[in-house]
């Protein structure tokens, strides 16, 4: 079965640089996607739409669409080194059931698949970082599991804190947050429904009405489809969450 290597950890996260805020996820999509229509750069998240766009909301100084490939990569780089984040992966090879998935799901893994070093440096680093960020926390092959699996027993031994309900910065997992049976979310997941109670009090109507159509829908057994989620409102539901788990940015202290 094809082994593909992790293009970026090598290259691009340093064990010697510690930082505050630390990033971490599973492994990148495949070569074809990560050099198709929708790649950005050649670096962690460096799809279109992903990780940087969410950024890009919250550190408006910078600019992580538009660019070269290259200029790209320096201002990731800049913002981490501005705001002392650290970004890396839990894996450093893997397997595919499936070649074209980049579901966590479809990893298969052994014990050589691990970056074993993450345990060392977040150890090594554990009075100086403060915050731990999975993108990815359901299912044992995400981030925050296979990180459990990287520290084994010496996880108890971390400072930080361990963010591990952020939602994925990609769009595969975007139907989890509407399909709960929770009569006190309107079916929404918690962290969703607090977003709108918090930030967009005036899209709980939709919801409501939505949540009432799906129990109607069960009952009558109808494959009528539900209204979508209002455009974009997705998208800032995931900056405001980043937003509440990552330092300032400057411009707003």
């Amino acid at each position: 079965m094809f082994k593909e290597s992790h293009p970026y950890i090598s290259k691009h996260f340093n064990p010697a640089t510690s930082c505050k805020y630390l990033i971490i996820g599973t492994f990148p999509p495949n070569k074809k996607i990560r050099e198709g229509k929708k790649s950005l750069t050649d670096y962690f998240y460096g799809n279109k739409g992903t990780l940087w766009k969410i950024l890009g909301k919250i550190y408006t100084e910078f600019d992580f669409e538009n660019g070269t490939r290259h200029e790209l990569v320096t201002r990731m780089k800049e913002w981490q080194k501005k705001y002392e984040v650290g970004i890396t992966d839990t894996l450093l090879s893997v397997s595919r059931r499936d070649v074209n998935s980049a579901n966590d799901a479809d990893l298969i893994l052994t014990d050589s698949d691990y970056y074993h070093d993450l345990k060392a440096y977040v150890l090594n680093n554990n009075d100086n970082i403060k915050k731990i960020l999975f993108t990815s926390s359901k299912g044992p092959k995400s981030a925050f599991e296979t990180f459990k699996t990287i520290m084994g027993s010496d996880i108890a031994q971390i400072k930080a804190d361990l963010v591990t309900n952020l939602p994925s910065p990609s769009g595969s997992s975007n139907i989890s947050w509407f399909n709960l049976n929770n009569e006190s979310t309107l079916g929404l997941h918690q962290d969703f429904y607090k977003f709108l109670v918090s930030e967009k009090n005036d899209c709980l109507h939709f919801f409501n009405e939505r949540w009432t159509n799906k129990k109607i829908k069960k009952v009558n057994k109808s494959k009528e489809k539900l209204p979508s989620c209002p455009k974009g409102l997705l998208n800032e539901f995931k900056v405001w969450s980043y937003k509440k788990v990552l330092p300032l940015p400057y411009n707003t202290l």
